[in-house]
C-alpha cells in the first residue's frame, strides 16, 4: 500500500516553546512497513524523528525559529513526501536576581541619598538564550 498523507504540502505543524517536550504524530498511514525520514533541511535542534513522530525537546534558543523540512514516507510500494515547517518560540525575558524593591543603601539599610553622593551597588541578572560570549545590558532610568 502506497503511504498517505492527510494534510497539503507546505503543512504547518505549528509553534512549540523551547524547552517543552514535544510529542506529534505525522499525519501518515501505510502498511506495517511505514518508515519515515527527513530528506531535506532539518527538524529544529532538539527534535527528532521517531517510530513516524516527531518527538523530543527543542533546546534553548536566543529568537523565534522556523524550520523547514520534507519528510519521505515510504512503504514496500513506494514513496510520498511532504514538507512541514515547526517554529520554536525562544525568547524569554531575563531572570533578576537582584530581589525587586529598594536598594539598602546607608548604614543598617537605611534608605536615603544625600544629594550628589555616589552610591555603589551592583545589579545581577541573567538570561539564558545569550549565546556564549555575548553580555546582557540594562539600564537604570
Amino acid at each position: 500500500m502506497l503511504p498517505t498523507w492527510t494534510v497539503p504540502n507546505n503543512y504547518n505543524i505549528g509553534s512549540f516553546s523551547e524547552r517543552i517536550t514535544v510529542s506529534y504524530s505525522l499525519p501518515v498511514s501505510g502498511d506495517a512497513s511505514l518508515t519515515t525520514t527527513v530528506i531535506s533541511g532539518e527538524l529544529p535542534a532538539g527534535l527528532r524523528l521517531e517510530s513516524n513522530a516527531i518527538v523530543g525537546t527543542p533546546y534553548e534558543i536566543a529568537r523565534s525559529k522556523s524550520s523547514l523540512f520534507v519528510i519521505r514516507a515510504r512503504t514496500t510500494a513506494g514513496v510520498l513526501d511532504r514538507t512541514f515547517n515547526i517554529t520554536i518560540e525562544g525568547p524569554d525575558n531575563p531572570n533578576w536576581v537582584t530581589p525587586a524593591g529598594r536598594l539598602p543603601v546607608g548604614p543598617n539599610g537605611v534608605y536615603f541619598i544625600l544629594d550628589s553622593s555616589i552610591i555603589d551597588f551592583q545589579l545581577l541578572a541573567t538570561d539564558p538564550d545569550l549565546p556564549a560570549g555575548d553580555t546582557l545590558s540594562y539600564y537604570i532610568a
